[in-house]
């Protein structure tokens, strides 16, 4: 609460127990999906406890009580997102940074809100092959927006956002009613070597090439880039409802689907 006004931050990323770093070293070790941890409830994996996890979300939520933050709506860390590893780890990956999120979301459920991995694949034909865990996370998991990197596997070969690659993801969140959440993922750009945490680079040009290619495709496909640009250009919740509104963008076909009622400062 910040002056009588809650607070509700929509940019946040999950809290969870470094052990499961753990699972990840060991699936990309061994070129092996290895069954979720979270998934053995009779053998509990060292450092992946519900105290374990209870522990790191009462981290974050001192973090948060410290900055006057009332709610936050938490997704997968970017550059944890591994897009580049082998393709037939990537679901497995995917589904388990779903459950770490969902975990912090139960340890604190008026403090949390999840958004979704996807387990995105830059060469695939289209997005088709995201959809059953996005289904997962927002039926099963009662997550309300996903993530999505322009560009998963770091070697800009995923197509831009304005093509038509994209349209199976951007049509089920029209039909769900889920925003997207726009954000830069690792970079293997091999210039950006000498920088140190060189996936931020990544962030700031990813961000660039969406918003760019958005724009110039707004004129051919109105409907679909302004619903997405609506989802992840400013997008906020209010505490109790989602509701509708009006696009201020000058090319809005007209109210869009996607965006809910916010409580900041108009984009």
């Amino acid at each position: 609460m910040y002056n009588g006004v809650t607070v509700l931050d929509v940019h946040g990323h999950v809290s969870s127990p470094e052990a499961t770093s753990n699972y990840l070293m060991l699936m990309m070790a061994a070129n092996t999906a290895f069954p979720n941890p979270l998934g053995n409830t009779a053998r509990q994996t060292p450092g992946l406890s519900p105290d374990d996890f209870k522990a790191a979300s009462k981290r974050h939520v001192d973090y948060m009580d410290a900055r006057n933050i009332d709610v936050q709506i938490i997704g997968p860390r970017p550059f944890r997102v591994m897009g580049f590893m082998e393709e037939h780890l990537t679901p497995s990956w995917a589904h388990f940074v779903n459950d770490c999120i969902h975990t912090q979301c139960e340890d604190y459920p008026d403090r949390f809100i999840g958004a979704a991995q996807l387990p995105q694949l830059s060469n695939a034909p289209d997005t088709t092959h995201v959809l059953g865990e996005l289904e997962r996370c927002v039926k099963d998991l009662g997550f309300i927006a996903t993530y999505a990197s322009p560009d998963p596997g770091g070697r800009r070969t995923t197509p831009g956002m304005h093509e038509a690659y994209w349209h199976p993801l951007y049509a089920k969140c029209q039909e769900w009613d889920i925003p997207i959440i726009v954000h830069g993922t690792n970079a293997l750009d091999r210039r950006f070597r000498v920088v140190p945490h060189n996936y931020q680079l990544g962030f700031y040009t990813e961000q660039y090439w969406r918003r760019s290619s958005l724009d110039t495709a707004t004129s051919s496909s109105a409907s679909l880039s302004c619903a997405l640009w609506c989802a992840t250009a400013a997008a906020g919740w209010t505490a109790s409802t989602r509701q509708t509104r009006t696009c201020r963008r000058k090319t809005c076909p007209g109210t869009c689907s996607l965006i809910p009622a916010r409580t900041r400062a108009s984009f």
